[in-house]
C-alpha cells in the first residue's frame, strides 16, 4: 500500500498534463505576434507580484498585495521554468498533484485504503473534467494563476492534520503548533480561510478532556502559533501601507473605487475607465495612521 501515493502522485501529473490547454477567462486564447498565453484580470494581478519580486522591486513595488504567498509561490516558478506561461502551469500542476495523495490518506484514516484510492481517483478525475470544461464556462483549475485550488489543497491539509491529531491518545501540542503554522501559511494564499478558524477552535476546544485549563491552553497554542507566522507580514503591511492586517480590505476597496459617492454633484465620464482595485481613491487613504491613536485604532481594528 505504500506505493499507492506514489502511483497516484505521478498519474495524476501524467493525466492532467496530457489534456491540452485551452483559453479560459483568466488566460485568453493566444493572439500574434507570439502567440503565448498570458494571465487576465485577478491572475495577472497575482503574476504582477511575482515580477516585482523578479525585478527586486519588492512585493508590488511596497504597495498593497493579495495572496503573497501565491505571488511568491509564481516568483519561484518563474526562477525555475522562465516566463513561458505553459511552463509555469505545468509546474504548477506537479506541485498540486499532491491533491490527490493528501485525499487518498483522509479516506484512509477516516474508512480504508480502498476508500481512499477511490478519493485520489475522483479527484484527479475531477480535475479533469475541470480542464475539458474550461471551454465552455468559467470554472478554475490548477492550470491557471489562481488561489482557488491552493485554498482547498490547504483546506484539504488542516482538515488532515486536525484529524490525526484527534485521534492521538495523548495531548499532541507539538501537533497544534504544526497545524497553527498550516492555518497562518494558509491566510498568506487565501484569505477566506479566515472562515475556518473559527469552526476549528471550536472543535479543538470540545475534544473530550475535563481540564478546561488544557482546553484554553490548545486555543493559545492554536492561535499563538497562527499569529507568529502572520506577524512578519502584518507588520510589513504596517510599515508599508498603514493597516495592520494580513491582506488590504480588498471588498472595501472595490466598494470604494465602484461605488464611491462624493459631495458633490459632479457626475463621471461614462467613458472614463475604472480605477483600479488594488489603489485606495485619494480622498479615501487612511490619514492619521502616522498618528499614536490612528496605529493604536488600526492594530486594534485588526
Amino acid at each position: 500500500l505504500r506505493i499507492i501515493p506514489i502511483l497516484l502522485f505521478f498519474s495524476a501529473i501524467i493525466i492532467w498534463n496530457i489534456e491540452p490547454f485551452t483559453s479560459h477567462f483568466f488566460a485568453p486564447n493566444v493572439r500574434p505576434p507570439n502567440y503565448e498565453y498570458y494571465p487576465y484580470s485577478d491572475a495577472q494581478i497575482y503574476d504582477i507580484t511575482a515580477q516585482t519580486l523578479l525585478n527586486g522591486e519588492g512585493y508590488f513595488n511596497k504597495g498593497y498585495v493579495q495572496r503573497p504567498l501565491y505571488g511568491f509561490m509564481l516568483f519561484i516558478f518563474h526562477k525555475l521554468v522562465g516566463q513561458d506561461y505553459l511552463n509555469i502551469v505545468f509546474f504548477q500542476t506537479i506541485l498540486y498533484a499532491l491533491f490527490p495523495v493528501l485525499m487518498y490518506f483522509l479516506g484512509k484514516k477516516l474508512f480504508s485504503p480502498s476508500v481512499g484510492i477511490a478519493l485520489g481517483i475522483l479527484t484527479i478525475l475531477r480535475e479533469l473534467t475541470a480542464f475539458q470544461a474550461s471551454q465552455w464556462m468559467e470554472i478554475v483549475h490548477s492550470k491557471l494563476y489562481m488561489t482557488d485550488n491552493w485554498a482547498g489543497f490547504f483546506a484539504l491539509l488542516i482538515t488532515l492534520l486536525i484529524i490525526y491529531w484527534y485521534f492521538c491518545k495523548k495531548e499532541n501540542h507539538l501537533m497544534l503548533v504544526l497545524i497553527g503554522f498550516v492555518l497562518g501559511i494558509s491566510l498568506l494564499i487565501r484569505i477566506n480561510l479566515l472562515l475556518l478558524f473559527i469552526p476549528i477552535f471550536i472543535f479543538v476546544f470540545s475534544k473530550t478532556q475535563k481540564n478546561i485549563k488544557t482546553k484554553f491552553l490548545r486555543i493559545m497554542i492554536l492561535g499563538l502559533s497562527s499569529f507568529v507566522i502572520l506577524l512578519p507580514w502584518m507588520v510589513r503591511n504596517y510599515y508599508q501601507i498603514g493597516e495592520f492586517g494580513v491582506e488590504p480590505q480588498k471588498f472595501r476597496m472595490v466598494i470604494e473605487t465602484r461605488f464611491n459617492v462624493q459631495n458633490d454633484e459632479n457626475v463621471e465620464d461614462p467613458n472614463s475607465s475604472k480605477p483600479s482595485q488594488m489603489i485606495i481613491p485619494e480622498n479615501l487613504k487612511p490619514n492619521n495612521s502616522n498618528s499614536f491613536f490612528g496605529r493604536v485604532f488600526g492594530i486594534l481594528r485588526f
